[in-house]
């Protein structure tokens, strides 16, 4: 018996026929995928889910209705990927009120019911370019990456738990973020893991079989050695001397908006605030709408805030505001400012709103349908925000510039300014307490880390429910606050690194690899080594 031999027969079981039979070890597949991710971290689980779903596939091309059960399989798959994923949002109705509760269902499988459909279309399309060799591997690799770069940006974009995310931040191979970004990585996941496959195939030489796996190896341990490298040279010669201090108060969502505690808010945040040595400290930082009140309108707030901090220490705070538009209506937005104090008086010195809000929690694509059915958005502010005008580098007098990102921004490559607006650091002020403790803060967490890779810049981050603390151009964490904590963290901002390839060059090191993987379909189609058809057993079926 050869050593391919229990592969074949596990390949052979996957591709057994049966549209309740493949949806189900589809959907089995992708919900075991998540365990790869954060906070879980065993990615090695993807090898085998990515492999058997080509298995998958190949039991999709030997049937009759060939695009319908790709699309199938690859849907369930994704499906199972996205819900155990995204099970967490369910926490932002919880934590709304309980009125909420019965939109739950709905949200945690419509959401993930929606993402899949991209991956349903790459199946579909996989099937116009599938071969029954070695090739499939990169066809796998393209359409799935397709879907994911789509699901990444098309309708707003959600590239939440991309692929490429599944590698610890901060380690070797992470580092081949700062080159391509995480769309890059992803790719080179994707085709990487899904190459075991062709170890079980209709090929006839075993060498041919087992170059996708040796190649994938080559590269992966090529990402290594440099990621190495990379983490053994200094970020750079630009040291910055300014401290930070990162406020997390504690308070539980539903707690903080409780309106016989709003005082108590205030007053933690006031008291960590100004507490210990706070004539080192440049700046104050707390999270994401630390305060249940718009505090640009609250002179007493600013007040009591003025007598903590004095007026040597600005204070960096996210915060809800409201405007008032011509036609005597308000409009809301979910802000970043940064304020000084002389006395009791404060003076705003910059103003970020947040650009990228979250659908369906910020803003309610459909608004005007939905609210006639009924439907009440599930956010502290119900009749939804204002994007701002896009991201910004704020300059405030002795701290460096900085790219104040709120929350969901941060998941976002490229989102960062560039050029000539590129910061020093970039803060994340984010909310995380909406998500409760469930792996979403921990998958933000991850999220930030690479970014600090991609643009070669630390990241402090204040997260109320979230990890706080300071990542550096590596994406390493130099200093962290577990979640809920009621303390602070004073941290010197890391040194910012060099503009990366990828802060540069932006897609187009992901091009290139797109390119090389054609290229590769295309010489091996003209090289003869793989077989235009290919005998096989398998008998034509309906799914």
């Amino acid at each position: 018996m050869t050593q391919a031999a229990p592969l074949s027969r596990f390949r052979a079981f996957l591709m057994t026929p049966g549209i309740l039979r493949s949806g189900g070890l589809a959907f089995l597949l992708g919900s075991v995928s998540v365990m790869a991710h954060a906070p879980f971290g065993l990615w090695p689980m993807m090898i085998f889910t990515l492999t058997a779903l080509v298995w998958l596939l190949d039991g999709a091309f030997e049937s009759e209705r060939k695009y319908r059960s790709a699309a199938w399989r690859a849907w369930a798959f994704a499906f199972g990927y996205f819900f155990f994923g995204l099970y967490w949002v369910a926490y932002a109705f919880i934590n709304r009120g309980p009125e909420f509760a019965p939109m739950i269902p709905f949200a945690i499988t419509l959401l993930p019911a929606g993402l899949a459909l991209f991956w349903a279309l790459a199946g579909a399309l996989a099937m116009r370019f599938w071969t029954r060799d070695v090739r499939r591997i990169l066809v796998f690799g393209l359409a799935i990456f397709a879907a994911e770069y789509a699901r990444g940006h098309l309708f707003s974009g959600f590239p939440w738990n991309l692929p490429g995310l599944i590698w610890p931040a901060g380690g070797p191979v992470s580092q081949s973020a700062a080159w391509f970004g995480v769309y890059g990585l992803s790719f080179l996941t994707l085709t990487g893991f899904a190459a075991p496959a062709a170890m079980a195939g209709p090929d006839a030489s075993p060498r041919l079989r087992s170059a996708p796996l040796a190649v994938s190896f080559a590269v992966f341990a090529i990402l290594f050695g440099m990621g190495l490298g990379r983490l053994a040279r200094p970020v750079s010669d630009d040291a910055q001397t300014v401290t930070v201090r990162v406020v997390e108060a504690g308070f539980g969502q539903r707690d903080k908006w409780d309106p016989a505690g709003r005082q108590a808010v205030i007053d933690r945040y006031a008291a960590l605030s100004g507490a210990g040595d706070l004539d080192s400290v440049d700046m104050v930082i707390w999270p994401e709408a630390a305060l249940p009140l718009p505090l640009l309108e609250d002179g007493a707030a600013l007040a009591q805030l003025g007598g903590a901090l004095g007026g040597e220490t600005w204070l960096g705070t996210g915060l809800y505001r409201r405007s008032p538009t011509p036609d005597g209506g308000t409009e809301y937005y979910n802000s970043f400012a940064v304020l000084g104090f002389s006395g009791d008086q404060a003076q705003l010195a910059a103003l970020y709103d947040k650009r990228l809000l979250v659908p369906f929690g910020e803003f309610t694509p459909g608004a005007a349908v939905l609210n006639r059915l009924g439907f009440r958005l599930p956010s502290a502010i119900a009749s939804g925000m204002t994007p701002g005008p896009g991201p910004v580098t704020l300059d405030v007098a002795g701290v460096p510039p900085f790219a104040p990102l709120i929350c969901y921004e941060i998941i976002f490559p490229g989102f960062t300014p560039d050029g000539e607006n590129r910061p020093s650091w970039i803060l994340n002020v984010s909310n995380d307490a909406w998500f409760g403790p469930t792996p979403g803060p921990w998958q933000h967490l991850a999220q930030a880390r690479f970014r600090a890779i991609e643009e070669g810049l630390p990241v402090i981050r204040a997260a109320s429910g979230g990890v706080s603390g300071a990542i550096d151009a590596r994406g390493r964490q130099v200093a962290a606050m577990p979640p809920y904590s009621s303390d602070y963290l004073d941290i010197q901002i890391p040194d910012p690194g060099y503009a990366t390839l990828y802060s540069r060059f932006g897609f187009l090191g992901v091009l290139a690899l797109v390119l090389v993987a054609l290229g590769a379909l295309a010489l091996l189609a003209r090289s003869g080594l793989t077989p235009a058809k290919t005998r096989v057993d398998n008998k034509k079926t309906s799914y």
